[in-house]
């Protein structure tokens, strides 16, 4: 799982700076991959954590809203600051997330 999240930062990251299409679509291809391979590492984690059931349905309405407002972040510091904002965002939201990864599974180990 934090392998599967470092790199999915890196891929965004990489999209963002290329100005080569192909490149790009490769990128972009590479992402909608690896942020399916995060989704269910995530639920898997949380239905290890939790057997009732509680974590895996937090989980699952984290992706259902970030789903929702996701674009709405996106579009305002896209249009506040640049596409590059979105690279640095994604950066950021690694570093607690390796955190919670961390003690969570330490916790379950």
């Amino acid at each position: 799982l934090l392998s599967a999240t470092v790199l999915h930062a890196l891929v965004i990251v990489f999209a963002l700076w290329t100005e080569q299409a192909l490149l790009l679509g490769i990128a972009a291809f590479c992402e909608a991959v690896l942020f399916i391979i995060v989704i269910t590492l995530v639920l898997t984690l949380a239905a290890q954590v939790d057997s009732k059931g509680r974590w895996a349905a937090a989980a699952g309405g984290v992706f259902t809203l970030s789903t929702a407002f996701g674009p709405i972040l996106g579009g305002v510091l896209i249009e506040k600051l640049g596409y590059s904002a979105i690279a640095w965002l994604q950066v950021l939201a690694v570093i607690p997330g390796v955190y919670i990864f961390a003690r969570v599974h330490r916790e379950v180990h």
